[in-house]
């Protein structure tokens, strides 16, 4: 088995910490092909498995890359949350035990579709159309098949299920369960209306058009685009896919009481 190793290298000591990751591997038979930061990596896979060191954003940066190559990814947590990040460092040696004993489960997430002009992107998260300035509103509406929602505030928050627990959740939206294929709509501090956010089905392409002001469009947090008055932005599921490897032991509604305290019943000190 080959293995390549992407790290974040604005965390500070990401570098040294991949060291240690690659000896480990070395020790546990795995073969390190390439060590590389997350906007670096190489053009040809040359892995097995990409292990990314970091947080969620990194594996986010990661994402175009593990389409194209078809290589699942092995999360390891430098940051503060880790949804798509199943090990934290120090369980290093555990998470590369369990790759190489084959106790790891795979899971493919679907990628949204982005359309903007002659772009295309795509996106594992959320795609976030909001105010380009601190100071006008903007009028944003969304074009479903059940018709359209217009908002006034600061933007809209398009995210998969994946991306319930990132950017959607911040501002309101419902948690989603990750495996399934829905699309939900957030609209950010919106004026006059229910605050809360609306989950439509797997086929919808929705439009989601600036109507007033001047945005920008944010792919998974860190792709950024430009959107003038009148433009718009398309939106659907794709069956594009990546991979992400987790430990079999670890369940959502647990990564949910771990990171965020809910459903627990009771305060832990």
């Amino acid at each position: 088995m080959k293995a390549g190793i992407a790290y974040n290298p604005k965390i500070p000591n990401a570098l040294n910490k991949c060291k240690l990751i690659r000896e480990e591997l070395k020790r546990k038979g795995v073969e390190p092909s390439f060590m590389a930061t997350i906007s670096n990596l190489p053009p040809e896979a040359k892995c097995d498995v990409l292990v990314i060191v970091g947080g969620d954003g990194s594996m986010l940066h990661s994402v175009r890359w593990l389409m194209k190559h078809d290589v699942p990814a092995l999360g390891l947590k430098l940051g503060r949350l880790g949804f798509l990040m199943p090990y934290s460092f120090e369980e290093h040696e555990k998470a590369i035990l369990d790759l190489v004993e084959g106790r790891l489960k795979e899971t493919r997430l679907n990628l949204m579709s982005v359309e903007y002009g002659n772009i295309r992107e795509w996106a594992l998260n959320d795609v976030v159309v909001e105010r380009f300035d601190s100071y006008r509103t903007l009028e944003v509406c969304v074009e479903t098949s059940e018709g359209e929602l217009c908002f006034l505030g600061d933007g809209v928050v398009v995210s998969s299920a994946v991306g319930s627990t990132a950017y959607n959740l911040a501002v309101g939206g419902a948690i989603v369960m990750p495996h399934l294929r829905v699309l939900q709509i957030a609209p950010m501090n919106v004026h006059g209306t229910l605050r809360t956010s609306v989950v439509i089905g797997e086929h919808e392409k929705l439009s989601v058009r600036l109507q007033d002001g001047t945005a920008k469009m944010v792919v998974d947090g860190y792709r950024v685009y430009k959107l003038d008055k009148g433009e718009e932005v398309l939106v659907s599921l794709s069956t594009r896919s990546v991979r992400i490897l987790g430990s079999t032991n670890r369940t959502f509604f647990e990564l949910l009481k771990r990171k965020f305290n809910y459903g627990v019943g009771k305060l832990r000190g």
